[in-house]
């Protein structure tokens, strides 16, 4: 029989002791009573836990056993936890890092199709540009072309005129020197004949050389004039479209 010193504290260390201890004691104390008792044969009788000790060392040793088996699987589920829990913030991390990869993706494709009709937009306007400059060239060539022809032919209807206005002369001079041998002794054909080299009331006068060069030349300068202003029109005009275009693009981009 094992002995116990019971002190005030017992109640308090009885109530926390595990149930098995408990029980055990217990039925130490009744193989005691019935020990004491006379009907009892003390060669016969016989504890029901031979070592009580013992007994409550095993009972203790497998209540530590439980709680550090029970500590262990709460340590391995935490541990578990954590694990789950890792993969979880893992998972997180790795979604988010998908969705902002995604978007910046995103964002750079649709940053590059804008640019991409940006360019298509300024390309488009360059060949519209480049075609009105390359019509607008063709027709200047196109004007150059006539004015250099009408001066031709002005030059050779002039030179026709002078060639002509050269044979009348001639001719005249001839026939003016063929009537004054013919009249020189009648004063009448003489005055009938400088009146007929007068020029009639209202006709037109016969320009000399001197005059059709003259002519010639306000010609030239009326067409070099009109060629200068056409050219500065021109300029106007595509100074004008530039500035319209950048003025509509930056619209466009606001």
């Amino acid at each position: 029989m094992s002995g116990y010193s019971f002190s005030l504290q017992f109640p308090q260390r009885w109530m926390q002791a595990p149930d098995q201890v408990r029980g055990s004691i217990v039925q130490e104390l009744k193989d005691i009573m019935t020990l004491l008792r006379t009907e009892t044969t003390v060669s016969e009788f016989a504890f029901t836990q031979p070592d009580l000790n013992t007994h409550l060392d095993e009972i203790y040793a497998q209540k530590r056993e439980l709680a550090a088996a029970q500590q262990a699987e709460q340590e391995k589920e935490r541990l578990r936890h954590e694990i789950l829990e890792k993969q979880r913030l893992n998972r997180e991390r790795l979604e988010k890092e998908r969705v902002e990869k995604a978007r910046v993706e995103q964002e750079q494709q649709q940053k590059a199709l804008e640019e991409q009709q940006q360019q298509e937009k300024l390309q488009a306007l360059r060949e519209a540009q480049q075609n009105e400059d390359a019509q607008a060239e063709a027709e200047q060539q196109q004007r150059d072309q006539e004015r250099q022809q009408a001066k031709a032919q002005t030059r050779q209807k002039n030179t026709e005129a002078e060639q002509d206005n050269k044979s009348a002369a001639a001719s005249l001079d001839t026939t003016n020197a063929a009537d004054n041998n013919a009249h020189t002794s009648d004063p009448n054909s003489i005055i009938s004949s400088a009146n007929d080299n007068q020029a009639p009331s209202g006709g037109l006068i016969e320009l000399n050389e001197d005059q059709q060069a003259f002519v010639h030349e306000l010609e030239m300068r009326i067409d070099d004039y009109l060629s200068e202003q056409m050219a500065k029109m021109s300029e106007d005009l595509k100074s004008w479209l530039h500035d319209e275009v950048q003025r509509q693009l930056a619209r466009s981009n606001q």
